[in-house]
Parts: structure tokens; C-alpha cells; sequence
């Protein structure tokens, strides 16, 4: 329910503003408070209709979708059912206005046209604004996609870990640590636990993955450099034990 009353004042938000706006505006001008916000009122449901039907028909269903003579078309005769609805709206208030009298007013001082003009205007900055929110939507679910892509063509293990299957980027793997009966397997962002013994595991892994203790197997990709008894990658030290020594110089020798 919370969420929902969030939602529809975000929705609403801009014509809220608009009508407190235009009422504040049009009083300081010289117009009756009274007067600015009666046709104000009355106007108002008829633009946020336009709006509404430009928003969610005209712009999702012809603009986006690159159907611009349709567009061009169909907004023509939105214009022109509205101007017509426009005008009713306009003879109804006057009507009404006349016989009620509104307040001690007996003369309609506010510029009626001006005040229709600055609606269709934020009619119209209502729609870029929708707009330029789904040209951000698209780039932003365009990105996602790319870096989904580039993710999925990335190889990767699978591993049980707190229940739950994960499938794990071997390029991310920084190094992975043997804890008995268990393995522990550190990335660039997080570390997992599954049950495996390390040498089994680690021939399931690529080349650049080497043995440099009985305890430890490192990416050679983090790997930043290293002497006779340890190699450093990021923030890690690990040691290389005397039996892995002369296989870990080898393949360390293109750092």
C-alpha cells in the first residue's frame, strides 16, 4: 500500500507542482487568487489527460518504436480533439463563472489564452522529459546486456557453497587456499567455501593457474611480483614452498 501511494505521487508530481506553480504565478501577476485557482482547476484535468494520452500511447507506441508519420499524424488529431475539448472546458467555466459569481469578482480579469498556452507548454516538456527517460531506460538496459554478454562469454566453474550453486569467473579468481577436506576460493570481490580436495580441483582450471604450495594454487594474472620464498598479488602474500620453487620460476618468468 506504502509503495503504491509513493508511486502514484511520483507519477503525479509534475502536475501538482505545475497547478501550485501557475495559481502562485497568475495571482502575483495581478490576478485574483480566487480566479487563478478556479481555471486552473478546471483546465487541469483536461492537459493531464493530453498528457497522459501522448505519455502512454503517441510516444511508447509510434514515437520509440520509429513509426514518425504515424507519430507526426496521430498527434495532429490529439491537438485538435483537445483544442476542441479545450474550448468546451473554456465556455463551461465561463458559464459557470458568470452565474455563481465567483467571490465578489463579476469580471474574468485572467488572460484565459496565456494560462492555455503555458498547459500545452508543459504538455510539451512533460513528454521530453518521458522522452529522455526512456532513451536513459534503453542505454542503461543496453549496458546491462553488453556487460551480460561479455560476462557470459567469460569461462567459469561451478562450486557448492552455503547451499547454494554458484557459477564462479576464473578470471576472477585471485587465488585458492586448501583447508583440509576443503577448499577455499578467493575472487576480486568475495571468497567461497566448497568441499574439494585442491589437486582435483585444480585440474579442472586453465594454464595460468599454478601450483605454488601444497596449500595454495594462484591466478598468475594477479600475480604482481615475487622472489626466492613469496609472490605478492594485490594485497596478498603467499609463500612458495621449496618443492613448487623451480615449476613457479618457470612460469613466472614472462612477469
Amino acid at each position: 500500500m506504502k509503495t503504491r501511494i509513493i508511486d502514484s505521487f511520483l507519477t503525479h508530481w509534475f502536475w501538482i507542482i505545475s497547478a501550485l506553480f501557475l495559481i502562485v504565478f497568475f495571482n502575483l501577476a495581478g490576478n485574483s487568487l480566487i480566479q487563478s485557482f478556479y481555471f486552473v482547476s478546471f483546465f487541469l484535468p483536461a492537459f493531464i489527460g493530453t498528457s497522459w494520452y501522448v505519455n502512454t500511447i503517441l510516444i511508447p507506441d509510434y514515437l520509440v518504436r520509429q513509426q514518425y508519420g504515424r507519430f507526426v499524424l496521430y498527434s495532429l488529431y490529439t491537438l485538435i480533439i483537445s483544442i476542441y475539448i479545450h474550448f468546451l472546458i473554456i465556455y463551461i467555466a465561463i458559464y459557470i463563472f458568470t452565474i455563481f459569481q465567483m467571490g465578489t469578482e463579476h469580471i474574468i480579469t485572467i488572460s484565459i489564452s496565456t494560462l492555455s498556452m503555458v498547459m500545452y507548454l508543459l504538455i510539451i516538456i512533460k513528454a521530453f522529459s518521458y522522452v529522455f527517460q526512456i532513451m536513459s531506460q534503453k542505454d542503461e538496459t543496453i549496458r546491462a546486456l553488453e556487460s551480460a554478454i561479455k560476462k557470459n562469454d567469460k569461462p567459469t566453474i561451478q562450486i557448492r557453497f552455503n547451499r547454494k550453486n554458484y557459477s564462479i569467473a576464473l578470471d576472477d579468481i585471485e587465488y585458492i587456499e586448501s583447508q583440509s577436506d576443503y577448499i577455499k576460493i578467493y575472487t576480486t570481490s568475495e571468497s567461497y567455501m566448497t568441499k574439494a580436495r585442491l589437486g582435483k580441483f585444480t585440474e579442472a582450471l586453465p594454464d595460468h593457474f599454478i601450483r605454488i604450495h601444497r596449500s595454495f594454487v594462484v591466478n598468475r594474472q594477479f600475480v604482481h611480483s615475487f622472489n626466492r620464498e613469496y609472490l605478492s598479488l594485490n594485497s596478498t602474500q603467499l609463500p612458495i614452498s621449496r618443492s613448487y620453487k623451480q615449476a613457479v620460476f618457470e612460469q613466472l618468468q614472462s612477469l
